[in-house]
């Protein structure tokens, strides 16, 4: 699972909007982006928006898979 899947389904689990899921921080637009995969998130946003909705970032950290991308 990607950083933007994993992403998705806590959002869908909380029953958020991509606007409720961001709150101020990124547009929805770039947050549907990294949904996508499509950009990526900085570090310090995604803590951002996994602390605002109480996510475990070890929990959510084991959902990701690491792949070697070129």
């Amino acid at each position: 699972m990607t950083i933007g899947e994993a992403l998705k389904a806590e959002r869908k689990r909380l029953g958020l909007s991509q606007s409720q899921m961001t709150g101020n921080l990124i547009t929805k637009s770039h947050y549907s982006k990294i949904e996508r995969g499509l950009f990526d998130i900085r570090t310090n946003d995604l803590l951002t928006i996994l602390n605002l909705h109480n996510i475990d970032v070890v929990e959510f950290f084991k959902k990701i898979s690491v792949t070697n991308q070129e």
